[in-house]
């Protein structure tokens, strides 16, 4: 899947594609590399090693395994500025809140932020997770992170009533759950 912006919003063209096994490496770079640009000047930025750790594992296992997660990677020219994943719910307490899917994470480059691109990876994901016979799904957002929660709003999600505390590097997160319980929702936010 490949899409082309206008070129008031970039010359080079954005590739859209599914990940293989073998992008796992640069994977965590995305992450480590968005992580830092989305926290810095706040006290979650000196966590971005951390994180990007505890995901590896993570990324390596479930690409390299037959899982029905997807994860997907967006590249502006010869540069990976994105990844997102989504699949059948993960979290216990996302399933015993009714939700089927679940948007295991997407992160953008500085570069793509409030271009439409994560955006557009959210409506591919709803795309995977309708396919998947998932028509539900939710996520969790940091809660010191308002930029994130306000764009998950912007696209439908409401508070989805449970909230949890992410374990990470020697602190604790604390996490807000979001959700839609149909993601079609998500298709129809310009």
């Amino acid at each position: 899947m490949e899409i082309a912006f206008r070129p008031s919003l970039s010359a080079q063209r954005l590739v859209i594609r599914r990940a293989a096994a073998a992008d796992a490496p640069m994977l965590g770079e995305i992450y480590r590399a968005a992580w830092r640009e989305t926290h810095a000047g706040t006290p979650l930025a000196d966590l971005a090693e951390a994180a990007a750790a505890e995901r590896d594992a993570f990324w390596a296992e479930t690409l390299a395994s037959a899982s029905r997660a997807v994860f997907i990677v967006a590249e502006r020219g010869e540069t990976p500025s994105g990844v997102a994943a989504c699949g059948p719910v993960a979290s216990q307490k996302l399933a015993a809140a009714g939700y089927a899917g679940e948007f295991y994470l997407i992160y953008l480059r500085r570069r793509l932020q409030g271009r439409g691109v994560g955006r557009e990876l959210m409506r591919i994901m709803a795309r995977r997770l309708l396919a998947l016979g998932l028509d539900s799904a939710g996520l969790w957002a940091l809660r010191d992170s308002p930029g994130a929660r306000r764009f998950y709003e912007r696209l439908g999600a409401q508070p989805a009533g449970v909230a949890g505390v992410w374990p990470l590097a020697g602190r604790e997160l604390a996490d807000v759950a979001y959700g839609w319980r149909d993601v079609r929702v998500i298709l129809d936010h310009q």
